[in-house]
């Protein structure tokens, strides 16, 4: 993604309407400028926000999470360019954290009831703004488990469908409309697939490789 109006999108579904049980959404994330609020991934719509939220960077390096206000910070900066992280927003019985690279960062309890079944990878819910600037990897939505309940190892192997998973999208080097539980991925811009990747171990044999 770079930032001027590329995004990918989906239809309504209601796998995203997580309502008041546990989930856990998480990716790799490469950021390459940070000028402005950036979207990773949005599940709000324009007049119910509270019932949605956004997983985002802001313009001091800090991951948050935003429904109708900042749920989860951060702080600290940590998330500076031209490097993965890995990030997780998960709700484990009513309580929200927030993990960079396996560690807690945030946590904050509420029962908000999430009902927007609309998601946006890489912009804002409206589609024009909060664009992207970087890479993402290995995006996984999970809907009824809280896959991370404390501070853990990050995977180093690609995500894999798992009970539950509902989204499985950024992991082709070569379509990014790919998407690994049946959903259709609609590109917008020039968001294109990219060798980059977080080294990830997969089970496909490389071009040329032995094992």
């Amino acid at each position: 993604f770079d930032g001027t109006g590329d995004y990918l999108s989906l239809a309504d579904n209601a796998d995203f309407a997580f309502g008041t049980g546990d989930f856990t959404v998480e990716c790799f994330i490469y950021p390459t400028a940070n000028a402005s609020y950036q979207a990773i991934i949005d599940c709000r719509d324009a007049t119910t926000q509270a019932t949605g939220w956004i997983l985002g960077v802001d313009v001091n390096d800090n991951i948050y999470i935003y429904n109708d206000g900042y749920l989860l910070q951060s702080g600290s900066g940590i998330t500076p360019e031209n490097r993965w992280f890995h990030v997780a927003y998960v709700r484990n019985s009513g309580v929200h954290a927030l993990y960079v690279d396996g560690r807690s960062v945030a946590t904050s309890s509420s029962s908000y009831n999430y009902t927007v079944d609309n998601c946006v990878i890489g912009a804002s819910y409206a589609k024009n703004s909060e664009y992207w600037d970087g890479f993402i990897s290995n995006l996984r939505v999970n809907k009824g488990t809280a896959l991370y309940t404390s501070n853990f190892k990050t995977p180093m192997r690609e995500l894999e469908v798992v009970p539950g998973t509902v989204l499985l999208a950024c992991q082709s080097k070569t379509d990014a409309s790919l998407e690994k539980t049946g959903k259709t991925i609609t590109i917008t811009g020039n968001a294109v697939a990219n060798e980059l990747t977080p080294g990830l171990l997969t089970p496909i044999v490389k071009s040329g490789g032995g094992s």
